[in-house]
């Protein structure tokens, strides 16, 4: 699966433990691409997954890591 990513693009994961929440943080860039994945995976057959990360360079450095799985439960 082949995803365009902008150079640009901004985009964080934080866990807000006291709010019991999850956090997307991320620019105009940062969310299209997360948008692209998603809207790829879900075109997909097959199960499959997307990893973002900062040693992928598709998450911002000291973000936690996302990653987005594609299941098929009816």
């Amino acid at each position: 699966m082949k995803v365009n990513k902008n150079n640009n693009h901004f985009l964080e994961l934080k866990v807000n433990n006291e709010m019991k929440s999850i956090d997307i943080i991320g620019n105009k860039e940062g969310l299209e691409f997360l948008s692209e994945v998603c809207s790829k995976l879900s075109k997909l057959k097959d199960e499959e997954h997307w990893h973002m990360s900062s040693a992928f360079d598709t998450i911002s450095k000291g973000s936690y890591e996302l990653i987005i799985h594609k299941v098929n439960i009816k």
